[in-house]
């Protein structure tokens, strides 16, 4: 069994805290843990290929909006609903080379 912990810092009521060491915490339960930076596609594929012989977690270390400057590291992110303009923003800031 493998879980991942998107790992951005953030709740919907604002930053998360406390829980620090969070990967210490799931290997005093027994569980493998792996850290990784969740924005890196291929290591995640290579992560999530391997097997373990008990259950582990992959904390997945992300910035929560990235790449779209209005909406990256904060917390209105969390919930935000994109009207067409929005929408129409954010994919034309993604899209750029």
């Amino acid at each position: 069994m493998t879980a991942v912990v998107d790992r951005n810092g953030w709740q919907l009521s604002g930053r998360t805290e406390g829980l620090e060491p969070l990967a210490d915490r799931f290997r005093a339960f027994g569980w493998s843990c792996v850290e990784a930076d969740g924005h890196d596609v291929t290591a995640l594929r290579t992560i999530l290929a391997t097997s373990d012989d008990r259950p582990r977690v992959v904390i997945a270390h992300t910035v929560k909006g990235r790449g779209v400057g209005f909406l990256e590291n904060k917390v209105t992110s969390h919930y935000a609903r994109f009207s067409p303009s929005v929408l129409a923003r954010a994919t034309r800031v993604l899209e750029r080379p």
